[in-house]
């Protein structure tokens, strides 16, 4: 195995890892009545402008559209880990920094960026400042799991 490929591999299983630990934090938020997850609303989204009944997407959502969102998540977190698996070890910074720089990225483009241009989420500066920070915090955990984990891998293989 060639070192990228390596490098890859031990970025995508680390952001398998950093994806579970967010996503959990999700479904607990969910559970609590905190927050409504994020990949329950892009799933809705995609549904709406796929044409799906309006009606329905005002339902709670089913344990499919669940599986699909969550899953959906999963699959984004482990292809932005295998990105940052391929970048990690050409930083030259420590693990935990180059984590805690992923995630906030992660979390600049997909809440900054592009939640709000397609109208996904709202800009951070309309956002309570509790669930931006919220947001931003479990994004900055996700980005140092995904790192951590990718070194341990890395190490093995």
């Amino acid at each position: 195995m060639n070192m990228m490929t390596r490098d890859m591999t031990a970025g995508a299983v680390g952001g398998l890892a950093g994806g579970v630990v967010l996503t959990g934090a999700m479904i607990a938020a969910d559970r609590f009545g905190i927050e409504k997850p994020l990949p329950l609303t892009v799933e809705r989204w995609a549904a709406y402008h796929a044409g799906a009944d309006r009606k329905s997407l005002k339902q709670d959502p089913t344990v499919e559209e669940e599986a699909l969102a969550y899953g959906g998540h999963l699959v984004a977190s482990v292809a932005l880990g295998a990105a940052f698996g391929a970048m990690q070890g050409r930083m030259g910074v420590s693990t935990v920094t180059s984590g805690l720089l992923f995630g906030l990225g992660v979390h600049a483009v997909n809440l900054g960026v592009l939640g709000p241009a397609l109208t996904i989420t709202k800009q951070p500066w309309n956002q309570t400042p509790g669930m931006h920070a919220r947001r931003l915090a479990m994004h900055a955990v996700f980005g140092v799991v995904a790192a951590l984990v990718a070194r341990e891998v890395t190490r093995r293989l």
